[in-house]
């Protein structure tokens, strides 16, 4: 990642961690989004958290640090480092960390995961979630993994949450994007765009990549899950036709959702998932 790429995107989510605050305050719509829809996320997190030999945790990119903050309301003898590339995150979550008095069991630091500024094979268990899609490179990636494989305990643990180009909507998505007028861009929130309308930079990856380097990494795939199959380009296309909450009210999304989490599990089209679930084990 050059130093100006690395520039542009700790500057992005510093204004994301506010642009955020505000989504999560808004209407349904929004909140069935960033909260309910991506509740296997939590799932995945707290089933990591339970392993009876997961003292030592880290979370790397944890933003405003609400996984970090989950696994600790999980476990008594645990503690959690969170680490992020994000000034702002960072204060976020350390303020917050005192306010709850959980300061103990937690700690927070600004740093790149590129550059892990830790000694070899001291975490038992390491979470990514909505990272790696935000690296330069695929060169980057597998050097993040790699750094990943020496600072976990051999036989632990690694959990990848992160978004796969499996999907053709995604492409259909850029598409229309490049439709909508500057003026429309500008009033969009900056939890989608940068300052100028931009999309941020997404690096292109399938689930079949990521396992890939993952093996070359030298982890071991031991289960997967995916999600979301179409129901996420709603949320997109919500931010720029408002009317689409009259369109798509709550009881027509969980209708939505309940189709899509059936095709998911018994159909063929699962290999077309936007999000992949890798529980994986670092060997020797």
């Amino acid at each position: 990642m050059s130093d100006q790429f690395k520039i542009e995107q700790r500057k992005f989510f510093d204004r994301w961690v506010m642009a955020r605050k505000k989504l999560e305050a808004s209407d349904f719509f929004s909140q069935f989004f960033t909260r309910f829809y991506n509740i296997h996320i939590e799932y995945s997190v707290v089933e990591l958290v339970n392993k009876a030999s997961v003292r030592l945790l880290l979370d790397c990119g944890c933003g405003t640090g609400e996984l970090c903050f989950l696994a600790a309301s999980k476990k008594d003898d645990i503690h959690i480092i969170g680490i992020d590339i994000s000034r702002n995150s960072i204060q976020q979550a350390q303020s917050l960390a005192l306010s709850k008095n959980t300061k103990q069991k937690l700690s927070f630091i600004v740093g790149d995961i590129e550059k892990l500024p830790f000694r070899q094979n001291v975490f038992d268990a390491t979470l990514m979630v909505n990272v790696l899609h935000h690296l330069a490179s695929l060169q980057r990636l597998e050097q993040v993994l790699e750094q990943l494989h020496k600072t976990i305990k051999k036989r632990k643990y690694l959990l990848i949450i992160d978004c796969v180009l499996n999907n053709p909507l995604i492409f259909l998505y850029r598409k229309f994007w490049s439709l909508i007028p500057d003026y429309a861009k500008h009033s969009l929130t900056e939890d989608l765009v940068g300052p100028s309308g931009e999309i941020p930079f997404k690096l292109p990856f399938t689930a079949g990549m990521l396992r890939n380097y993952l093996a070359l990494a030298n982890f071991n795939l031991v289960r997967e899950e995916r999600q979301h199959l179409f129901i996420f380009i709603f949320y997109y296309m919500y931010k720029v036709i408002h009317g689409m909450r009259r369109l798509f009210p709550a009881s027509v999304l969980f209708s939505l959702y309940q189709l899509e989490r059936v095709l998911l599990e018994r159909s063929p089209v699962r290999a077309l998932s936007h999000v992949i679930t890798y529980y994986c084990e670092c060997l020797d």
